[in-house]
């Protein structure tokens, strides 16, 4: 799941958000925090696609759901 987020499909990421609330935050807070590398690297995907293909519909990055899901997987690696 967490490669998809940095996915360009905007459908993906909106099923990924809709689908958050259902994952175990321990489990990916802490693969999160093993692999900060990796996390990195997808959000840098994530930032380069909105750039390239949202931002002239998403002028702050919040409106757009590829940051709004990566802000919330964040959290879990913060808070568990």
């Amino acid at each position: 799941m967490l490669q998809l987020t940095g996915e360009y499909v905007i459908q993906i990421l909106e099923t990924i958000e809709t689908h958050l609330p259902t994952l175990d935050p321990p489990l990916y807070g802490r693969f999160i925090r093993d692999n900060q590398e990796y996390f990195q690297t997808t959000q840098a995907r994530m930032i380069s696609y909105w750039d390239c293909h949202y931002r002239h519909l998403y002028k702050l990055p919040f409106g757009h759901v590829g940051f709004r899901a990566l802000a919330k997987l964040r959290e879990f690696s913060e808070s568990s």
